[in-house]
């Protein structure tokens, strides 16, 4: 997957997020998808690729729900810059490490966001504890569904260039 490509993935998934996201709601908490679809791009396909999702699914998400522009984005692309810099792992675990990676993520970026966003002055709810591993819960949750499907697709992505004799 090129960068342009995570990008215009990273504004659908942003639009989906914000639009669809909430109807699925459970108890005050909906599935981040920029956040896990980073993670998971940056674990699968490589830093440079999350990095550029987390940028533009960030900015994305500011535009969309009227946050201060970049505070998203920042706490994103931090989050997706700690998870490039988990090494990589062998085939066996690397389904469960990239499964592993998105709960502590998914705190990470909820706590740098509320830190941003009080740092900025603006008025917030803050999450209590109970939402926010709801939040956390919900989020593994999709990772569980999502990592070994992408995990599939750029393996199979790596494949088909090779050629056997």
């Amino acid at each position: 997957m090129t960068i342009l490509a995570a990008a215009l993935v990273a504004l659908a998934a942003a639009l989906v997020e914000l639009s669809v996201g909430p109807h699925f709601g459970v108890a005050d908490a909906h599935p981040h998808l920029v956040l896990v679809l980073g993670v998971i791009a940056t674990r699968t396909i490589g830093p440079q690729v999350g990095l550029a999702w987390a940028f533009v699914g960030g900015l994305a998400l500011d535009v969309l729900a009227g946050r201060p522009l970049g505070v998203t984005a920042f706490a994103l692309i931090v989050v997706s810059g700690a998870a490039g810099l988990v090494p990589p792992s062998t085939f066996r675990i690397r389904l469960p490490a990239a499964i592993a990676l998105v709960p502590l993520c998914s705190a990470l970026s909820s706590a740098l966001l509320s830190a941003a966003l009080g740092i900025l002055g603006t008025p917030i709810a803050t999450p209590d504890l109970g939402s926010l591993l709801v939040a956390t819960a919900y989020d593994t949750a999709v990772a569980i569904i999502v990592v070994p499907v992408a995990i599939l697709a750029v393996d199979r992505r790596s494949r088909a260039g090779r050629v056997y004799a």
